[in-house]
């Protein structure tokens, strides 16, 4: 853009029209991340306390149930049972589940490991389609600011092919620009990318047929970037409450297993 813009002696416009696009980028992806904390900080607390629930304080409760007389209900049964494996082997688990993870993490950064990575999110009901959400709003974007600028089609293309970060779909991204090369129309050769719906191709190829691509372009960015936002504000909004619920459920199964024996215990005695 920066080339397109000094040979076209437009360098102060292309670098306004830089600014504000990648302050676009910027904006989205400080709104997703904000987005999960909420969540992210839940679910982790949530976990740690189950697992000193399990690994600490149960294993101490059970040596008192174990002198009761009686049969113990089937959830203390359980929750005892399971305890008791953490208790014994709870370092192992830990040690393996962070040795998993950096392994896991190692292997992500792999060509190989990246792209099962992504094509595995992908596959992921809601996650996927948002994903495929945010890389159409990016690609329409950056393909129209290039555009705009001045940079020959392919050569945008073959740009636009870097900026998607998801490897399945880059993929995908860059056989656009050898087919535009052999004189291939950008709205036909969308047509064949999978995760491209129809109404955004054809956006694009009226844009095309009528000279003001990017427009049409800058169009699909704005429709598809809005629906990410909305997207991303839902799933914030039903995540938080649902790990809560799932947090408290977990607690709550763990204080009724404990407690149960105590009651049962006291009507015994009644």
């Amino acid at each position: 853009m920066v080339r397109a813009g000094e040979v076209s002696g437009r360098l102060e416009i292309i670098l306004d029209r830089l600014a504000n696009h990648l302050e676009k980028e910027q904006e989205i992806t400080q709104k997703v991340k904000a987005s999960l904390v909420y969540p992210a900080l839940i679910l982790a607390v949530g976990v740690l306390t189950v697992f000193i629930l399990l690994t600490f304080v149960i294993p101490r409760l059970s040596v008192m149930f174990e002198d009761f007389d009686q049969q113990l209900p089937l959830v203390t049964l359980i929750l005892m049972r399971t305890s008791g494996f953490f208790a014994r082997y709870g370092l192992f688990i830990f040690v393996g589940c962070c040795g998993g993870a950096t392994y896991l993490l190692r292997w992500f950064k792999t060509s190989a490991g990246k792209m099962t990575l992504d094509r595995f999110l992908l596959k992921v009901g809601i996650l996927g389609a948002f994903i495929k959400t945010v890389e159409i709003g990016r690609f329409g974007r950056t393909l129209g600011t290039l555009v705009e600028s001045g940079v020959p089609i392919v050569t945008a293309l073959q740009t636009v092919e870097k900026t998607v970060a998801n490897s399945a779909l880059r993929e995908e991204i860059s056989a656009l620009s050898g087919q535009v090369s052999q004189g291939v129309s950008l709205g036909h050769a969308l047509s064949g990318v999978s995760f491209m719906p129809d109404m955004a191709v054809n956006v694009i190829s009226v844009g095309e047929e009528s000279g003001k691509l990017e427009k049409g372009l800058h169009k699909v960015a704005d429709i598809y970037e809005r629906e990410a936002e909305n997207v991303s504000r839902a799933v914030a909004a039903l995540l938080g409450p649902l790990v809560l619920i799932v947090v408290i459920a977990l607690v709550g199964f763990v204080v009724i297993a404990m407690l149960l024996p105590i009651l049962q215990i006291n009507l015994l005695i009644k």
